[in-house]
């Protein structure tokens, strides 16, 4: 026990010596050897790109693999074709307005992150409500029934009130600010942002990620849910916007927000049948018995 103790000490350490070594900022991602972070938002601005990371640093992680695909967007990418092809409402868009016109998914509008697409391996992917006053009623209504609509496709778990276990994704009430093009801040109804570590719990690290959601409290309860279903939808891996205003995960808000539609969870499942660094453990450090 002593040995596996000072082996995690020393790659702790590492890390974290790796972190005053590599931390810069790249056009709004944070690198530090410990963490990356990016960032999204639902004021309207496009995700944040991600610049080229040092080869050094990426060949000291693992290589990029295909995970399995989930059960249920197995399941789902399986249907029978009877149940494909939902139609949603067209949430205020014009009478030329044409959805096939958008195709079957957009999964060409997803931008994976510098170490692949953010993809979640482990399940249940825990979810934790930062503590509310009471006024925050319709709030966390709406965040859990958010939770509740994603749930089919994935498998969530909503961490009770005081669990101290560290959660995969954190969604907090706030006011979160962006940056416009002239970087001055703006209000904006959501702030979504990512960071990578090293998962020790294991025989060897694994290179891992978790979520911090912000979302603005002052909203009808239909604003809320839709922003907490959108902000969602990036925290399970679709980093990025779709061009159909009947999708959840359109750019923009809209006055009746959609359902997630089969769109949404076609471009979930292309998702994650793409490889990824995440997930993956260290073959070459082995923590001795």
């Amino acid at each position: 026990m002593g040995g596996v103790s000072r082996n995690r000490q020393r790659w702790q350490s590492a890390m974290v010596y790796g972190a005053i070594a590599l931390c810069c900022v790249l056009g709004g991602w944070v690198w530090s050897g410990l963490g990356i972070s990016g960032l999204a938002d639902r004021g309207g601005d496009s995700l944040a790109q991600a610049t080229e990371p040092l080869p050094a640093l990426l060949s000291q992680l693992p290589p990029p693999q295909v995970h399995p695909l989930p059960t249920c967007l197995q399941q789902w990418r399986d249907r029978p074709a009877a149940q494909s092809g939902l139609v949603s409402p067209r949430n205020g868009a014009g009478d030329d307005f044409d959805p096939d016109s958008f195709g079957s998914d957009y999964f060409d509008q997803i931008e994976p992150s510098i170490v692949g697409h953010l993809i979640w391996s482990q399940f249940p992917i825990t979810v934790a409500l930062a503590p509310t006053p009471p006024r925050a009623a319709a709030w966390r209504k709406a965040v859990t029934q958010a939770i509740a609509d994603w749930q089919p496709y994935l498998s969530l778990q909503l961490l009770d009130a005081g669990d101290s276990t560290p959660a995969d994704i954190t969604i907090a009430l706030g006011n979160p600010t962006l940056r416009n093009a002239a970087g001055l801040p703006r209000a904006a109804n959501a702030r979504t942002t990512y960071e990578f570590y090293w998962d020790l719990r294991g025989d060897r690290p694994r290179l891992a990620h978790r979520f911090t959601m912000l979302l603005r409290g002052d909203r009808a309860f239909a604003q809320l849910l839709g922003t907490a279903r959108h902000e969602l939808g990036h925290a399970l891996g679709i980093w990025g916007h779709s061009p159909n205003p009947q999708d959840a995960l359109y750019a923009a808000a809209v006055a009746n927000p959609p359902p997630i539609s089969d769109r949404d969870l076609n471009t979930l499942v292309k998702v994650y049948e793409q490889p990824t660094r995440l997930g993956w453990s260290l073959n070459s450090y082995q923590i001795p018995n």
